[in-house]
């Protein structure tokens, strides 16, 4: 009967291990997450607010994690919807899709200046 429990065990595990894989998706397991992280920020973010770019100059650890909460609740879609992705040249509420922003958001939430782990991003 213990055998059966075991090979229960292993298999619930890999379910278990499967169905992360899957919530976090493909960007977030390259080099653990962090460097797909900065590559989806420096692509869709960075285009334009790098120092000398269209618009201010940003990095994760600008705001306080409240501060991009409330950016992506309130101002995301008065303020960048409508914006043309310099590269894509398509409206950023086009080009960030609902998943993407929500990817984006929690990066920047868990690298924000009041995190344990705040990130410049190469600003």
């Amino acid at each position: 009967m213990s055998r059966n429990r075991s090979a229960t065990g292993k298999v619930l595990a890999a379910i278990g291990g499967v169905l992360l894989v899957a919530a976090l998706g493909p960007p977030a397991l390259a080099a653990g997450g962090t460097k797909a992280q900065v590559e989806m920020w420096k692509a869709n973010c960075k285009v334009c607010h790098q120092p000398k770019g269209q618009a201010k100059a940003l990095s994760p650890s600008t705001l306080i994690g409240m501060q991009w909460e409330r950016f992506f609740a309130k101002k995301f879609a008065k303020s960048h919807a409508e914006l043309i992705h310099p590269e894509k040249n398509q409206p950023l509420g086009k080009v960030l899709t609902p998943e993407l922003l929500d990817r984006l958001e929690k990066f920047l939430v868990d690298h924000a200046a009041d995190s344990e782990q705040p990130m410049t991003c190469g600003k």
